[in-house]
């Protein structure tokens, strides 16, 4: 045990810090979007499609979006800052011709600024789960639905824990797979990936969803990673204490068991902790994979700041909810500092 994941001592099992007040879930727009609504320099436009960005030699001045049918535009008189996640932020930057020249190209998308790294160095935290029946209903959960977290390291990890490990107190079940009918599921997500992967654009229109390739597990030492996961966790379900539950494992089943087997249950079972990162990271000039400098500043484009996920260069091995949080607190920071 530890008594704080998010504390000195950053290994073992812990109960999770939750974003909850009074009962409910406190989210980043109602802690600090909503109380700020009343100001005057503040306009909120919901129901929006960014288009593309308004750059003009080398400026960035603004925004055009779709709202309820008609085109319109924003303008900004000092920076425009691109918080749309490391799905969206690479994506809108690739529409506006800021990205790797050759993929803009051939999509016919004028380039404004090369930057090979817009849309690599994806990373997320690729989620492996086992799923169990009960004998009896098991207790509803208080939270959210996962009482405990594990933090450890496997044999490939470094410096840090490169493993999580938690109950899914729902009815879930691996894609294709029936869940039983009374059920829980233990996950093993690898929360220092060595893979990678990209977004790129499908075509040149906003319209169209972005092809995103996490690269999932295409790094071998992430596979020995997962592996040693799932071990963890089914050796715990196989324990006396969780025997005497009557917890039978549902999938992937008492003939998933050497380790070629376990390995391929973990590449066809493999899913998202929808915790993507690293798309537009942080990096000097020098450095062609980077593309904002450490003022979160485009290279090459003046006026335009990207403040999210995706200028993160390597993963945080944890939930990314309280880091992007600081990004954003240390861009208002950069913002309002004096020139």
């Amino acid at each position: 045990m530890t008594g704080d994941l998010s504390g000195h001592y950053q290994q073992g099992v812990a109960w999770p810090d939750l974003a909850i007040a009074d009962g409910h879930r406190v989210s980043p727009a109602s802690a600090y979007l909503r109380p700020a609504l009343h100001r005057p320099n503040l306009t909120v436009r919901t129901g929006c499609l960014v288009t593309r960005l308004i750059i003009d030699g080398g400026r960035c001045s603004g925004a055009a979006y779709v709202r309820d049918g008609a085109v319109e535009q924003v303008h900004a008189a000092t920076e425009v800052v691109l918080c749309a996640g490391a799905v969206g932020s690479p994506q809108l930057l690739m529409l506006s011709g800021i990205g790797p020249a050759a993929h803009l190209s051939a999509l016919g998308i004028k380039v404004t600024a090369d930057l090979p790294g817009v849309g690599s160095n994806m990373q997320d935290h690729p989620v492996v789960t086992a799923t169990y029946a009960a004998a009896a209903p098991m207790r509803a959960s208080a939270y959210n639905h996962g009482e405990t977290y594990a933090a450890l390291s496997s044999p490939q990890a470094g410096d840090w824990p490169d493993l999580q490990l938690f109950p899914i107190l729902l009815p879930v079940a691996p894609p294709g797979r029936e869940t039983p009918e009374m059920r829980f599921a233990l996950a093993a997500s690898v929360v220092a990936p060595a893979s990678r992967g990209t977004v790129r654009l499908a075509s040149a229109s906003p319209d169209t969803a972005p092809l995103i390739d996490p690269g999932f597990l295409t790094a071998p030492a992430d596979l020995d990673r997962m592996e040693t996961g799932l071990g963890i966790i089914r050796r715990a379900a196989a324990s006396p204490a969780m025997n005497k539950l009557g917890i039978w494992e549902a999938w992937p089943g008492p003939d998933t068991r050497d380790s070629g087997a376990v390995r391929t249950w973990a590449r066809s079972g493999v899913g998202s902790y929808y915790h993507p990162a690293g798309t537009c990271r942080i990096g000097p000039v020098t450095d062609p994979g980077a593309v904002v400098n450490p003022q979160l500043r485009i290279h090459g484009i003046t006026g335009l700041r990207v403040a999210d996920a995706s200028v993160m260069p390597v993963i945080p091995n944890a939930p990314l909810h309280a880091t992007v949080l600081a990004i954003a607190e240390k861009a208002a920071d950069l913002i309002t500092a004096p020139s």
